[in-house]
Order: C-alpha cells, then structure tokens, then sequence
C-alpha cells in the first residue's frame, strides 16, 4: 500500500490546535490506524468531495475531515482540514 502524503497549512495548524486541541502532525496517525473509518461527509454542500477519517492515536480517537485531491497523475490526501481527538 501506498504512503498518504499530508499537506497543511502551518496557519490552519495553529488554529486548529487551539480550537480543537491537537495539531495536524498528530492527527494524521489517524490513517495509520488498521482499523479506522473513513465516511463521506454528506452535508458538506462545496465543490470537492469530503471525507472523515476515524482512528485511533494513542488513548483516544482522532476525526480528521480533509478532502482527497488529485495532482498530476497521482492520489493524495491533500488536506487536514480539522481535526480532533476524544478520549476513549
């Protein structure tokens, strides 16, 4: 299998971090988990298709919503759009 590749912005990091708790560096071990869960998220009205990713980090769950892009010729996760995690 394929390695994700992450980009963020450092900005929405910070923010992120403040608001919800855990930063981005964190909360993409949440798609190393063999048992995470990946959902659409339907009520998002945009352009690009959404996504929730569950998994567990640590002692607790990580959500992490992003969106899947596509450059050139090849698949990656493109961003952390929020994220937050939630003791088990």
């Amino acid at each position: 299998m394929k390695r994700a590749r992450f980009e963020w912005d450092e900005a929405k990091n910070r923010e992120n971090h403040v608001k919800h708790g855990v930063e981005f560096e964190v909360a993409q071990r949440a798609f190393s988990d063999p048992r995470r869960i990946i959902a659409e998220d339907v009520s998002h009205g945009g352009v690009e298709q959404r996504f929730y990713c569950f998994g567990r980090v640590g002692g607790g769950i990580v959500t992490v919503r992003f969106h899947h892009a596509r450059r050139g010729h090849s698949d990656h996760r493109r961003w952390l759009l929020a994220a937050r995690e939630e003791d088990l």
